[in-house]
Parts: structure tokens; C-alpha cells; sequence
């Protein structure tokens, strides 16, 4: 049984909204995100330094009911968030997910880029969404979000006031032990690097190979704070040298997202076999 199954049956918490009883979700993509998808996963949770949870994401659909009722008008169903033990699953409704793909937001992105491996639900919907993923790419819309994502967890890295009292106490100490937090400091590093691939080659790497030695280090706490600083400026002037030299396309995706969109939906709501799927 898949994750959103677990999720439906009650084994990972339940939902208390009553639509869920009406409105069954349809499964259309499940894959790890986070630090298993990017090669970076911290699981011993007897080192001294933090261990990661493991994160899923779920891509998933209503039957046709949802979409002519004020459930889809409200968008009371488009996102769930829960939480079991050492799992963090994050779900989105296909429409809701289009809308954050089209803004290539990069906690989202990698359901395009990440390996087949890593899928654990693979219906042929997302297959061709995965197909024909060029049509969210924009070349100044790349530059904006990966600085915007890079930048916000720069700040984060070394402003304690409004996320401290959530850390763990390995991640606390280790703070405190650096004056820096070693974890953000890793993300954005690996978000500037992830934008300039994205405009340089056309596609972001989400499973970190050459660089993930180094990237461990940083999120361990082995680098100093100048360091990471340094690394930062130069990891930005890479970024902007990107963008002036690409070649992707920068006109208006709506149509195109619009027209994916419509034969996805074709696509899930007229299904036969709904279970279709690589892996169960």
C-alpha cells in the first residue's frame, strides 16, 4: 500500500474532514523528496549530528464529483500535510501542483527531475507530465526563485529569532557550537547550485553525486561561517554568469502548462484502471 493509502486507512493519522468519505484521492505520483532524493540523507540517529526524516511527496487527483462540486471552488482539498515517527508526507492536488510547477518552485520541481528510482508511485499521467516538463521552464523565472529559495535560507542560516525554539536539541547545540545553522547553510548552497544547472544545462540535478561530499560537510558543521560566506558569493556570481549566458526559452508558459494540464486531467479522470502504476 502506497503512502496516501496508509494516509486514507487512518495508519498514518486521519483527516478529519468529511469529504474524504465522498471524495476518494486517486494516487497519480508518490516519490521521496528532501534529503533521500538529493543524496544527502543523515539517518543515524546516535552520531552527534542531526538525523534527516524521510520526506514524501504525493501527487493526487479526485474523481470527476470533486471538480463540479464547491470543494474544488473553495480548494478545501488541494494540499494535506502529516507527520508519523521519522515520515513527513506532503501532498498536493494536481491542479494546486501545476499552479506551484508553473512558479518553478523549487520544493516542488523535482517531481520533474527526480530519478524513476526514487519514484514509489509512477502512473502513466505523471509519466507524461515528466515528458513534457519543458513547458514550465523560464529562463528569468529560473534566476528569480532559485536566488529567492537560496537567499531566504542564507538568512535563515544565521537569523535564529523565528525558527530556533523548533530545532532539535542536536540541531540547537550544533548551532550554538558554530553560530551558524549548518543545515540551512547546506540548502542554499545547494539551491544556487541547482539554478545554475537549471540554465545552464536545462535541467536542475537532484540527486547530488559530485558535490555531495562537500555538501555533507557543510551540513554537518564542518566549514566555518566565512567560509560558507565566501562560498555563497561565488556560488551567486555563478549563478548570474548562468543566466547572462542562457539559451532557454523566456516567453509565457500559461498556454502550454494550460494545455499539459487538460490532458492530464483527460487523462486521470477518465481512467479506467486508476492503479496503473511502475511500482505499488
Amino acid at each position: 500500500m502506497n503512502t496516501l493509502g496508509r494516509i486514507q486507512t487512518g495508519t498514518l493519522g486521519k483527516d478529519k474532514s468529511i469529504y474524504n468519505d465522498i471524495f476518494e484521492k486517486q494516487t497519480i505520483a508518490e516519490f521521496y523528496r528532501g534529503s533521500i532524493a538529493h543524496n544527502m540523507f543523515v539517518g543515524d540517529p546516535n552520531n552527534e549530528f542531526p538525523s534527516d526524516d524521510q520526506d514524501i511527496m504525493v501527487i493526487y487527483n479526485f474523481p470527476k464529483q470533486y471538480y463540479f462540486t464547491l470543494e474544488d471552488f473553495h480548494r478545501t482539498q488541494e494540499t494535506f500535510e502529516e507527520k508519523h515517527e521519522d515520515m513527513d508526507v506532503v501532498g498536493y492536488e494536481i491542479k494546486k501542483m501545476f499552479h506551484l510547477l508553473a512558479g518553478l518552485n523549487p520544493n516542488t520541481t523535482p517531481a520533474l527531475y527526480t530519478r524513476e528510482s526514487d519514484f514509489t508511485v509512477l502512473t502513466p499521467a505523471w509519466r507524461h507530465v515528466m515528458e513534457n516538463k519543458d513547458v514550465f521552464v523560464k529562463r528569468s523565472l529560473i534566476r528569480e526563485v532559485y536566488i529567492g529559495y537560496a537567499t531566504a535560507q542564507y538568512r535563515r542560516m544565521i537569523d535564529k529569532k523565528s525558527w530556533f525554539g523548533y530545532m532539535g536539541a542536536k540541531r540547537k547545540a550544533l548551532y550554538e557550537k558554530l553560530g551558524y545553522d549548518a543545515k540551512y547553510a547546506a540548502h542554499s548552497i545547494r539551491l544556487m547550485r541547482m539554478g545554475t544547472e537549471f540554465l545552464t544545462d536545462g535541467q536542475p540535478i537532484i540527486f547530488r553525486d559530485k558535490d555531495r561530499e562537500e555538501l555533507l560537510e557543510i551540513k554537518e558543521g564542518k566549514k566555518s561561517l566565512e567560509h560558507i560566506k565566501e562560498l555563497y558569493g561565488v556560488e551567486l556570481l555563478n549563478l548570474e554568469k548562468a543566466f547572462r549566458e542562457s539559451l532557454l526559452p523566456d516567453k509565457d508558459t500559461k498556454h502550454n502548462v494550460n494545455k499539459l494540464l487538460f490532458e492530464v486531467m483527460e487523462m486521470v479522470l477518465t481512467s479506467v484502471n486508476k492503479k496503473d502504476t511502475v511500482k505499488s
